[in-house]
């Protein structure tokens, strides 16, 4: 049974989820917004470094000044609904690309991602383990890139889709939020709902935001992989939807490994999912995707997952190599 747990900062960024909110308490009676004041948090924190320009509130940007543990905080409100509920399961929307591992002189470190990774995942179920709360944390989201869950959302679900605002400055009107078309998320969604051959109209985009959105798209780039962003512009190259100019056709580039579930032992590895939910949940995703992929040698090979990789037993995972207990 699902709880759906609402937990966001407020202002602008709790925007996003309003309209999305508002639809899930009129159709599933488990759903809860437990109160925060991160936001109150977060500003009181970057108020006390004095490398911090004093307006940052001020500047318009797609990052934050600084941010520590952003999801975990929210996660951790979600605990007490988790608890009460007795929820087996603390799922998070998290894709392929935020698991990644870097190396500055000797430090291992994360690219700023580490509370979005599966790390993160593995580390918060051993925590909750140890404390003896039956709770298991991870993404179902881990082997699809960003275009991918984009194209299960909108073919599987259109009416939830439908409640969609991925934008920096999302803004109000007659009760119903929208996105500003104009900021690199916005044009990131308007470029995969075209590509897809979807109508970005359907959540909220007029038409002059769509034209605006792929011209951007033929003159700027996306923050995506590079390989995310090479096969996207790929698709709108090879459908029509963007002009054949010397940056669209120096990014664009066939990924068929971007439309794949992809597995390896690093960013997306079967066994980080209680086996009791991989044979149904790829079962599903397998209508919308193009294949298997699983990451050797560097290299994307086609392949077919058997029996045992779907349903072998859930493994806690003992550390980051993937050692198990």
């Amino acid at each position: 049974m699902p709880h759906p747990v609402f937990i966001n900062e407020s202002g602008r960024h709790w925007f996003t989820a309003v309209n999305a909110h508002q639809y899930y308490k009129k159709i599933e009676p488990n759903t809860v917004k437990p109160w925060c004041n991160s936001d109150r948090i977060f500003n009181w924190m970057v108020k006390q470094m004095p490398f911090i320009k004093e307006n940052f509130q001020n500047i318009r940007a797609d990052i934050y000044p600084i941010r520590l543990w952003t999801v975990a905080v929210f996660l951790f409100g979600t605990l007490p609904v988790a608890m009460k509920r007795e929820v087996g399961n603390i799922l998070i929307g998290n894709e392929y690309d935020t698991t990644v591992k870097g190396n500055y002189n000797g430090i291992t470190h994360y690219h700023g991602l580490y509370d979005q990774s599966k790390y993160f995942d593995n580390a918060l179920t051993r925590y909750y383990h140890r404390k003896g709360w039956n709770f298991k944390q991870y993404s179902i989201l881990r082997s699809l890139s960003e275009l991918l869950i984009l194209k299960v959302l909108v073919k599987r679900y259109p009416e939830l889709q439908k409640q969609q605002v991925s934008c920096h400055a999302a803004h109000e009107k007659e009760g119903r939020m929208y996105p500003c078309g104009s900021c690199e998320k916005c044009r990131r969604i308007i470029g995969m709902l075209t590509a897809l051959d979807e109508d970005p109209r359907r959540c909220g985009y007029t038409e002059e935001q769509i034209a605006k959105g792929l011209d951007a798209l033929e003159k700027k780039g996306v923050k995506q992989l590079g390989s995310d962003a090479a096969h996207l512009y790929h698709l709108l190259l090879s459908k029509g939807h963007l002009k054949a100019t010397e940056h669209t056709v120096k990014l664009a580039k066939k990924y068929p490994e971007i439309v794949s579930l992809r597995f390896d032992q690093e960013r997306s590895k079967s066994e980080d999912l209680p086996f009791y939910i991989r044979k149904p949940l790829f079962k599903i995703l397998s209508e919308y995707s193009e294949g298997n992929v699983i990451l050797q040698n560097r290299k994307w090979h086609t392949f077919t997952p058997d029996k045992d990789y779907l349903e072998q037993p859930y493994f806690l995972i003992k550390n980051d190599e993937h050692k198990t207990t």
